[in-house]
């Protein structure tokens, strides 16, 4: 997640009102790294995920729950797009 996007999400938090704790750790590649790292369980953290329109024209970032799998349809829906697919590593 860079740096953009983790502070994004900070003021979100505090915007709302939320509680929150932001952990700092190195990089890693899984949620189920940073939970470990953290010593926290998965449901605990966000992970952000790069996913891109068929067409690759547009890019978006998802923030969900560390647990949970990006629910491409309900996506689509909030987006208002017809079809999504993940980023691949080299367009992140």
């Amino acid at each position: 997640m860079g740096i953009e996007e983790v502070e994004r999400i900070k003021t979100l938090l505090t915007n709302s009102g939320a509680k929150f704790e932001f952990i700092e750790h190195e990089p890693v590649k899984t949620s189920e790294d940073a939970a470990r790292i953290r010593n926290a369980p998965l449901k605990a953290g966000i992970k952000a995920i790069v996913v891109k329109t068929r067409d690759s024209q547009h890019f978006y970032v998802a923030d969900i729950p560390a647990d949970k799998k990006v629910d491409f349809k309900k996506l689509e829906k909030v987006i208002g797009c017809s079809s999504l697919t993940m980023a691949t590593p080299q367009e992140v």
